[in-house]
């Protein structure tokens, strides 16, 4: 057993949950999951491809990557780091530690860039990240080179009521993109972030749409900033924070890298609107910058709204239920796939047009009933 196979073991051994309150709030947990898995279908959970059929796998050889995914998530026992807020600066090293796993063990540039991806936006998005912090972060250069870069937290941006997001800046490379860093939803209703962005995710008008566009001014003058020291940024985030960093990618196109080494990427967020589908597809494709969203088979969340662009499906050798496939880290695993969306398929598929209904009909009823009051006053 190596160092940090030892740190994992004992940190899941430290932390393990006895109190009654949380064990019972992981058991309504899982009867939740259950619930949906038994009322929404697994079928009708799944993506169109796009044909004909392309599917690329993934091989990831670090055995600790897998354990953390297995071990930390929203159904632990023991603590919780995947997709949920923690205040502890002690997980901020967690963190800095499977990043390093990263770079020292896995040699295939692509899985190095995903695995990144997926762990900065599930999982250092929801630490207690203070400015000025420093973080190591692999960063593929090219096919044959991988570096270990620096960044600093430069910003932490309130959004709406605390609900939060970082822009971090490399040290010392100009050759490196900044990164904005969306966090996703805090279902932690003691917090104010927390109550904050359950509500942007009942924004009749989409989705956190409301939230971006308060705070809108302030994230395009750093991005501004950023794009004037070195590379334009590219932005990242999960859930909420997914559909946050495609408002990015549709508003603030001319500001984002286009290099597709440091692309944008959004884990697992729900459809935008029709009118920023077609906001979207009106730019050229010199002006687009380049963006990816990925969508995990068998979750629901996904399934809202309009997908758009490069979408692909992520999936493992088991079907996930819906809530675990919402959250768990797909490109940790020993193995993973993705193949392409039919964007234009999907957008009219049965599956999608239902579970939108659902959505739309809930934020709706939700909003005029009270909600209304609470949503961001500015626009």
């Amino acid at each position: 057993m190596n160092g940090f196979d030892r740190f994992l073991t004992s940190l899941k051994r430290t932390t393990r949950t006895w109190n009654f309150f949380a064990l019972t709030r992981i058991k309504r947990f899982q009867c939740w999951d259950k619930l949906l898995a038994f009322l929404f279908s697994y079928p009708s959970r799944c993506f169109v491809r796009k044909t004909p059929l392309e599917i690329e796998k993934f091989k990831n050889p670090n055995p600790n990557l897998k354990y953390f995914s297995d071990n930390f998530g929203r159904f632990s026992t023991s603590k919780s780091l995947i997709g949920v807020v923690s205040l502890e600066p002690s997980d901020v090293i967690v963190t800095q530690h499977l990043l390093k796993i990263i770079y020292d063990t896995l040699k295939a540039s692509r899985v190095v860039e995903l695995c990144t991806i997926e762990i900065l936006s599930k999982v250092l998005a929801y630490r207690d990240l203070k400015e000025n912090m420093k973080f190591l972060i692999p960063i593929v250069i090219d096919e044959q080179r991988i570096e270990y870069v620096e960044f600093v937290v430069d910003t932490i941006f309130d959004l709406w009521h605390q609900h939060t997001a970082f822009g971090l800046r490399p040290v010392t490379l100009s050759h490196v993109s900044p990164i904005l860093l969306f966090r996703g939803t805090d279902f932690s209703l003691n917090r104010q972030g927390g109550r904050a962005s359950i509500l942007s995710d009942l924004d009749p008008d989409g989705p956190g749409r409301r939230l971006y566009l308060s705070c809108r001014s302030t994230l395009r003058h750093w991005l501004l900033q950023m794009s004037h020291l070195g590379e334009k940024a590219r932005v990242l985030g999960h859930s909420l924070g997914g559909v946050l960093a495609t408002y990015a990618a549709v508003y603030e196109h001319d500001l984002l890298s286009k290099n597709p080494l440091q692309a944008s990427y959004s884990f697992n967020a729900p459809g935008i609107t029709d009118d920023l589908f077609q906001d979207w597809d009106d730019l050229t494709p010199e002006d687009r910058p380049s963006f990816y969203s990925f969508v995990t088979r068998g979750d629901i969340v996904s399934k809202f709204g309009t997908v758009f662009g490069d979408t692909y499906e992520l999936f493992t050798s088991r079907p996930l239920s819906p809530m675990i496939s919402h959250e768990q880290l797909i490109f940790s695993q020993p193995l993973s796939y993705m193949s392409k969306v039919d964007v234009e398929k999907e957008n009219i598929s049965s599956s999608r047009k239902y579970y939108s209904t659902i959505q739309k009909q809930t934020t709706s009823w939700a909003y005029r009933f009270g909600l209304r009051f609470l949503f961001p006053d500015s626009l």
